[in-house]
């Protein structure tokens, strides 16, 4: 009577939880859409983020304010820039709140 072999055992690894296994859930950082948020540089791009804000999209998102913002001429970026500067200058704009910020020109 032959015997037979068995086969040796299959390596063991450590147990892991089954929720470790399973395919991890697609990242929601690139498709969800945050609301835009001026940073507090005292700049042509916040100041006109601060008025698009206001006057034009309430609940806008970054990516809906870079589209307006790349879609400026550049006479109006400096525009923007020239006001800026002149609005810190002044001593106007010392929170975003400010309604000189917030309801100036939309150039």
């Amino acid at each position: 009577m032959e015997s037979q072999r068995n086969p040796p055992p299959a390596p063991t690894y450590p147990s892991m939880p089954a929720a470790s296994q399973e395919p991890p859930e697609p990242s929601t950082a690139k498709t969800k859409k945050s609301k835009m948020r001026p940073g507090a540089a005292k700049n042509a791009r916040n100041l006109c983020a601060h008025r698009w804000l206001k006057q034009v999209n309430t609940n806008g998102t970054t990516e809906e304010f870079r589209i307006y913002w790349d879609s400026l001429m550049s006479e109006q970026r400096e525009d923007y820039r020239l006001e800026a500067e002149r609005l810190e200058g002044e001593g106007k704009w010392t929170k975003p709140s400010d309604a000189v910020v917030c309801n100036g020109t939309l150039h």
